[in-house]
Protein backbone atom coordinates (compact mmCIF):
# COMPACT_ATOMS: atom_id res chain seq x y z
CA UNK A 1 0.00 0.00 0.00
CA UNK A 2 2.83 2.44 0.85
CA UNK A 3 4.33 1.80 -2.57
CA UNK A 4 1.03 2.34 -4.40
CA UNK A 5 1.65 -0.82 -6.42
CA UNK A 6 -0.58 -3.82 -7.00
CA UNK A 7 0.56 -7.25 -8.04
CA UNK A 8 3.45 -9.40 -6.89
CA UNK A 9 5.93 -7.64 -4.60
CA UNK A 10 9.25 -9.03 -5.75
CA UNK A 11 12.84 -8.56 -4.63
CA UNK A 12 13.62 -6.68 -7.82
CA UNK A 13 10.73 -4.32 -7.23
CA UNK A 14 11.90 -3.54 -3.69
CA UNK A 15 15.48 -2.92 -4.84
CA UNK A 16 14.19 -0.71 -7.65
CA UNK A 17 12.31 1.41 -5.10
CA UNK A 18 15.45 1.93 -3.03
CA UNK A 19 17.51 2.80 -6.10
CA UNK A 20 14.84 5.20 -7.31
CA UNK A 21 14.74 7.00 -3.96
CA UNK A 22 18.53 7.26 -3.98
CA UNK A 23 18.43 8.79 -7.47
CA UNK A 24 15.76 11.29 -6.42
CA UNK A 25 17.89 12.49 -3.52
CA UNK A 26 21.05 12.72 -5.64
CA UNK A 27 19.41 14.99 -8.21
CA UNK A 28 18.64 18.49 -6.92
CA UNK A 29 15.84 18.99 -9.42
CA UNK A 30 13.89 15.97 -8.14
CA UNK A 31 15.02 16.01 -4.50
CA UNK A 32 12.01 15.44 -2.20
CA UNK A 33 11.01 18.22 0.18
CA UNK A 34 11.72 16.08 3.22
CA UNK A 35 12.61 12.55 4.30
CA UNK A 36 8.98 12.09 5.30
CA UNK A 37 8.17 11.91 1.58
CA UNK A 38 10.55 9.00 1.05
CA UNK A 39 10.74 6.94 4.22
CA UNK A 40 7.31 5.19 3.95
CA UNK A 41 8.35 3.79 0.54
CA UNK A 42 11.83 2.93 1.81
CA UNK A 43 10.46 1.07 4.83
CA UNK A 44 7.92 -0.78 2.69
CA UNK A 45 10.69 -1.88 0.32
CA UNK A 46 12.80 -3.11 3.27
CA UNK A 47 9.80 -5.05 4.61
CA UNK A 48 9.46 -6.83 1.25
CA UNK A 49 13.16 -7.71 1.32
CA UNK A 50 12.82 -8.97 4.89
CA UNK A 51 10.05 -11.34 3.87
CA UNK A 52 11.91 -12.60 0.78
CA UNK A 53 15.36 -12.69 2.36
CA UNK A 54 15.57 -16.46 2.88
CA UNK A 55 15.22 -17.09 -0.85
CA UNK A 56 18.05 -14.71 -1.83
CA UNK A 57 20.10 -14.13 1.32
CA UNK A 58 23.59 -14.32 -0.22
CA UNK A 59 22.69 -12.03 -3.11
CA UNK A 60 21.02 -9.45 -0.88
CA UNK A 61 23.92 -9.37 1.57
CA UNK A 62 26.29 -8.80 -1.34
CA UNK A 63 24.13 -6.01 -2.78
CA UNK A 64 23.84 -4.11 0.49
CA UNK A 65 27.55 -4.58 1.21
CA UNK A 66 28.60 -3.05 -2.11
CA UNK A 67 25.76 -0.71 -3.10
CA UNK A 68 24.67 2.21 -0.87
CA UNK A 69 20.97 1.48 -0.47
CA UNK A 70 20.32 2.08 3.24
CA UNK A 71 18.49 5.39 3.54
CA UNK A 72 19.37 7.49 6.59
CA UNK A 73 17.54 10.82 7.06
CA UNK A 74 19.54 13.69 8.54
CA UNK A 75 18.60 15.32 11.82
CA UNK A 76 19.02 18.61 9.95
CA UNK A 77 16.16 19.22 7.52
CA UNK A 78 18.49 21.20 5.25
CA UNK A 79 20.83 18.22 4.76
CA UNK A 80 19.87 15.63 2.11
CA UNK A 81 19.16 12.06 3.11
CA UNK A 82 22.19 9.79 2.85
CA UNK A 83 22.29 6.32 1.28
CA UNK A 84 24.93 4.12 2.89
CA UNK A 85 26.52 0.67 2.88
CA UNK A 86 26.08 -1.89 5.65
CA UNK A 87 29.60 -1.05 6.86
CA UNK A 88 28.60 2.60 7.27
CA UNK A 89 25.58 2.14 9.52
CA UNK A 90 24.81 1.07 13.08
CA UNK A 91 21.47 0.19 14.68
CA UNK A 92 21.46 1.83 18.13
CA UNK A 93 20.65 5.55 18.02
CA UNK A 94 22.44 6.18 21.33
CA UNK A 95 25.75 5.41 19.64
CA UNK A 96 25.40 8.70 17.74
CA UNK A 97 26.70 10.41 20.90
CA UNK A 98 30.21 9.38 19.84
CA UNK A 99 29.99 11.67 16.81
CA UNK A 100 31.01 9.17 14.15
CA UNK A 101 29.94 9.56 10.53
CA UNK A 102 27.81 6.40 10.69
CA UNK A 103 24.12 6.38 9.92
CA UNK A 104 21.99 5.26 12.87
CA UNK A 105 18.87 3.31 11.98
CA UNK A 106 16.81 2.57 15.07
CA UNK A 107 14.50 5.58 15.00
CA UNK A 108 13.92 5.39 11.25
CA UNK A 109 13.11 1.68 10.88
CA UNK A 110 10.76 0.54 13.65
CA UNK A 111 10.10 -3.19 13.45
CA UNK A 112 12.98 -3.85 11.06
CA UNK A 113 15.82 -4.59 13.50
CA UNK A 114 15.86 -8.27 12.51
CA UNK A 115 16.16 -7.36 8.82
CA UNK A 116 19.11 -5.06 9.31
CA UNK A 117 20.95 -6.70 12.22
CA UNK A 118 20.18 -10.41 11.81
CA UNK A 119 19.77 -10.72 8.06
CA UNK A 120 22.05 -8.02 6.64
CA UNK A 121 24.58 -8.05 9.50
CA UNK A 122 24.38 -4.39 10.53
CA UNK A 123 26.10 -4.08 13.95
CA UNK A 124 23.84 -3.06 16.81
CA UNK A 125 26.67 -1.04 18.33
CA UNK A 126 29.82 0.61 17.04
CA UNK A 127 32.78 -1.72 16.61
CA UNK A 128 36.11 -1.18 18.35
CA UNK A 129 37.71 0.10 15.15
CA UNK A 130 34.96 2.72 14.89
CA UNK A 131 35.67 3.91 18.43
CA UNK A 132 39.41 3.92 17.76
CA UNK A 133 39.01 5.82 14.50
CA UNK A 134 36.85 8.41 16.25
CA UNK A 135 39.44 8.88 18.98
CA UNK A 136 42.24 9.44 16.45
CA UNK A 137 39.99 11.73 14.41
CA UNK A 138 39.18 13.76 17.51
CA UNK A 139 42.86 14.04 18.41
CA UNK A 140 43.79 15.32 14.95
CA UNK A 141 40.84 17.70 14.73
CA UNK A 142 41.49 19.17 18.17
CA UNK A 143 45.17 19.67 17.44
CA UNK A 144 44.29 21.45 14.20
CA UNK A 145 41.69 23.61 15.98
CA UNK A 146 44.17 24.63 18.67
CA UNK A 147 46.66 25.66 15.99
CA UNK A 148 43.99 27.67 14.16
CA UNK A 149 43.01 29.64 17.27
CA UNK A 150 39.67 30.27 19.03
CA UNK A 151 36.40 29.07 17.54
CA UNK A 152 36.57 25.29 17.90
CA UNK A 153 34.90 23.01 20.46
CA UNK A 154 35.61 23.86 24.09
CA UNK A 155 38.10 21.76 26.02
CA UNK A 156 35.31 20.61 28.33
CA UNK A 157 33.31 19.30 25.37
CA UNK A 158 36.32 17.49 23.93
CA UNK A 159 37.19 16.04 27.35
CA UNK A 160 33.65 14.77 27.87
CA UNK A 161 33.61 12.93 24.55
CA UNK A 162 37.14 11.59 24.99
CA UNK A 163 36.26 10.14 28.38
CA UNK A 164 33.28 8.32 26.83
CA UNK A 165 35.56 6.84 24.19
CA UNK A 166 38.12 5.80 26.83
CA UNK A 167 35.35 4.18 28.84
CA UNK A 168 34.18 2.10 25.88
CA UNK A 169 37.72 0.85 25.19
CA UNK A 170 38.22 0.17 28.89
CA UNK A 171 35.06 -1.94 28.99
CA UNK A 172 36.33 -4.09 26.12
CA UNK A 173 39.52 -4.69 28.07
CA UNK A 174 37.58 -5.44 31.25
CA UNK A 175 35.65 -8.09 29.37
CA UNK A 176 38.84 -9.55 27.87
CA UNK A 177 40.45 -9.70 31.32
CA UNK A 178 37.29 -11.14 32.94
CA UNK A 179 37.14 -8.35 35.50
CA UNK A 180 34.64 -9.55 38.15
CA UNK A 181 32.57 -6.35 38.43
CA UNK A 182 32.12 -6.32 34.65
CA UNK A 183 30.83 -9.89 34.62
CA UNK A 184 28.38 -9.10 37.42
CA UNK A 185 26.78 -6.14 35.66
CA UNK A 186 23.99 -7.14 33.30
CA UNK A 187 22.60 -3.72 32.38
CA UNK A 188 25.22 -2.88 29.74
CA UNK A 189 22.73 -2.46 26.91
CA UNK A 190 25.45 -1.62 24.42
CA UNK A 191 27.01 -5.06 24.91
CA UNK A 192 24.22 -7.62 24.57
CA UNK A 193 26.53 -10.05 22.75
CA UNK A 194 30.19 -9.32 23.50
CA UNK A 195 32.47 -9.28 20.49
CA UNK A 196 36.13 -10.35 20.58
CA UNK A 197 38.59 -7.60 21.41
CA UNK A 198 40.31 -6.27 18.30
CA UNK A 199 43.90 -6.47 19.55
CA UNK A 200 45.32 -5.27 16.23
CA UNK A 201 43.21 -2.14 16.55
CA UNK A 202 44.48 -1.51 20.09
CA UNK A 203 48.09 -2.03 19.01
CA UNK A 204 47.58 0.57 16.29
CA UNK A 205 46.39 3.04 18.94
CA UNK A 206 49.69 2.63 20.83
CA UNK A 207 51.33 4.69 18.10
CA UNK A 208 48.77 7.48 18.21
CA UNK A 209 48.59 10.60 20.44
CA UNK A 210 45.15 9.82 21.87
CA UNK A 211 45.52 10.81 25.54
CA UNK A 212 44.22 14.25 26.43
CA UNK A 213 46.32 16.10 29.00
CA UNK A 214 45.19 18.87 31.31
CA UNK A 215 47.20 21.27 29.17
CA UNK A 216 44.62 20.64 26.43
CA UNK A 217 46.93 18.69 24.12
CA UNK A 218 46.74 15.09 22.93
CA UNK A 219 49.82 13.08 23.83
CA UNK A 220 51.29 9.60 23.40
CA UNK A 221 50.87 7.23 26.34
CA UNK A 222 54.47 7.58 27.53
CA UNK A 223 54.12 11.37 27.81
CA UNK A 224 51.28 11.46 30.36
CA UNK A 225 50.67 10.41 33.95
CA UNK A 226 47.39 9.15 35.37
CA UNK A 227 46.16 11.14 38.41
CA UNK A 228 44.86 8.05 40.21
CA UNK A 229 45.41 9.42 43.75
CA UNK A 230 43.83 12.76 44.70
CA UNK A 231 46.19 13.44 47.64
CA UNK A 232 49.35 12.55 45.75
CA UNK A 233 48.10 14.63 42.84
CA UNK A 234 48.17 17.81 44.93
CA UNK A 235 51.70 17.11 46.17
CA UNK A 236 52.90 16.10 42.73
CA UNK A 237 51.64 19.25 41.00
CA UNK A 238 53.04 21.48 43.73
CA UNK A 239 56.53 20.00 43.49
CA UNK A 240 56.92 19.25 39.79
CA UNK A 241 56.78 21.50 36.73
CA UNK A 242 56.00 20.49 33.18
CA UNK A 243 53.94 17.46 34.21
CA UNK A 244 51.37 16.14 31.77
CA UNK A 245 48.55 14.78 33.89
CA UNK A 246 45.65 13.15 32.06
CA UNK A 247 42.53 15.30 31.80
CA UNK A 248 40.49 13.25 34.25
CA UNK A 249 39.80 12.98 37.96
CA UNK A 250 41.39 10.48 40.32
CA UNK A 251 38.12 8.53 40.40
CA UNK A 252 37.97 8.38 36.61
CA UNK A 253 41.58 7.21 36.44
CA UNK A 254 40.77 4.32 38.76
CA UNK A 255 37.67 3.44 36.72
CA UNK A 256 39.81 3.36 33.55
CA UNK A 257 42.56 1.25 35.09
CA UNK A 258 42.39 -1.55 32.48
CA UNK A 259 42.90 0.92 29.65
CA UNK A 260 45.71 2.79 31.40
CA UNK A 261 47.55 -0.44 32.26
CA UNK A 262 47.25 -1.75 28.71
CA UNK A 263 48.87 1.39 27.31
CA UNK A 264 51.53 1.38 30.05
CA UNK A 265 50.60 4.82 31.39
CA UNK A 266 52.45 5.71 34.59
CA UNK A 267 50.34 6.40 37.66
CA UNK A 268 50.98 8.63 40.65
CA UNK A 269 50.42 5.88 43.21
Amino acid sequence: QALGISGELTTELALAVLRCERSRWSAISSCPKSAEDSMPRVRAACEILRMRFDQESSRLRQIFATEPLIAVPSTNSDVPMRFLLVSQVCWDDEESAFGTQHGFLQRHYPGLESFFCTQLGVPKHLLMRDIADRLVELSLAHSAAVSAGPGGPTLDAVQSLVLQLYQRLNQWLEFANAVPHFQEQTDRRWWPTPEPVDWQCLEHLRCQPIFLSRHGTFCHAQAVIAPDDAELQGLFIASTEGVNLLAMTAVQAVQLSCLLRFFGINQLS
